[in-house]
């Protein structure tokens, strides 16, 4: 995973995921972007962030309304697949300030992001990180 496009208004209401593959070097590097199938509604306002070049995601925290009910944003972590140096994007909701955020899901060690597991209809109402090997 590279990536993220949704669509956001006080709170997630839909969610694609971005990928690439791999290509094998030397050097090591990220192909062509993959678009996944959106999962959710339609309602808010489009949003992306992807990771920079030679880059993929590692970690993702996400954040939930008060009522735990719904998605308010996601931040994750790309890490640059040469150096592992990492930084942090982040998506978010304009939605109410009382929020609960979740700690950080993070890959294990020599794993990146392939993909997201989650419960969506309306709204984006869960979400968990799946790693798989490098």
């Amino acid at each position: 995973m590279i990536g993220f496009k949704v669509r956001l208004g006080d709170w997630m209401d839909q969610i694609q995921i971005e990928c690439a593959p791999f290509l094998a070097g030397p050097p090591t590097s990220i192909g062509g972007k993959i678009f996944l199938t959106p999962r959710g509604g339609m309602g808010g306002g489009v949003q992306e962030q992807y990771c920079l070049r030679d880059e993929v995601i590692t970690a993702v925290q996400f954040q939930w309304t008060d009522r735990q009910d719904k998605v308010y944003s996601i931040n994750f972590a790309c890490s640059n697949i040469h150096t592992w140096s990492r930084h942090d994007l982040l998506l978010t909701g304009t939605g109410i300030p009382s929020l609960i955020k979740r700690p950080w899901y993070t890959c294990p060690y020599g794993e990146v992001a392939t993909g997201l597991q989650g419960n969506y209809g309306k709204h984006v109402n869960a979400l968990g990180l799946i790693c798989g090997p490098w």
